[in-house]
């Protein structure tokens, strides 16, 4: 990852303009939708919001995060998605070396490589805050309804972490969540998914 933190992140974010903060308290019942689809359609390279009182909430929402190619290339700290396309095919296409010298070139590549796949660790800055059992409340996050007729408030976009049962590979899906109970999530999944 680019950066070390989602706060670090958003502090880039602030420093280039493309983070507007919201001060003002909202709801998380439409009004958080539905000033970020306002701000998306009327201006589509619009900043990253902010909303730093959502239903009297300690927790801050940002929507409209990768909204625009420049945040996305701000994301992974690249000029352009070409720099990233061949770096990709640098790492796992090299060419084939003719001596020992342009083995030895791979070195730096292979070290790349081996920095990619997940590491575990035994703290994380998402630990700051850890509630298990029935410590576990859901509904005390300010998650937003998006649309009309919508039974519950949903995560348009949580990431799934799971393991191939077979293979053991890691799979990582982008799925909406709905909130169903204090500790319950429903994942919306489709066939292949």
């Amino acid at each position: 990852m680019a950066y070390d933190s989602l706060t670090d992140f958003l502090a880039e974010l602030e420093s280039r303009g493309e983070l507007q903060r919201i001060s003002s308290p909202v709801s998380s019942r439409f009004e958080v939708a539905a000033i970020t689809r306002e701000v998306a359609l009327n201006s589509p390279d619009g900043p990253a919001l902010l909303f730093d009182q959502v239903d009297g909430q300690s927790v801050p929402v940002v929507t409209n995060l990768l909204g625009s190619r420049a945040r996305m290339l701000a994301a992974l700290r690249i000029e352009s998605f070409v720099e990233l396309a061949d770096r990709i095919v640098d790492l796992v296409a090299p060419e084939i070396p003719r001596g020992w010298i342009d083995a030895l070139r791979l070195v730096p590549r292979v070290a790349q490589l081996m920095r990619l796949p997940p590491v575990e660790v035994s703290t994380a800055r998402s630990q700051q805050v850890v509630r298990v059992g029935r410590d576990v409340n859901l509904g005390t996050l300010p998650i937003p309804f998006s649309w009309q007729g919508e039974a519950a408030p949903v995560l348009t976009s949580a990431l799934v972490h799971a393991l191939d049962p077979v293979s053991g590979a890691r799979i990582l899906r982008r799925v909406p969540a709905e909130l169903k109970s204090a500790n319950t999530l429903a994942l919306h999944c489709h066939p292949g998914d």
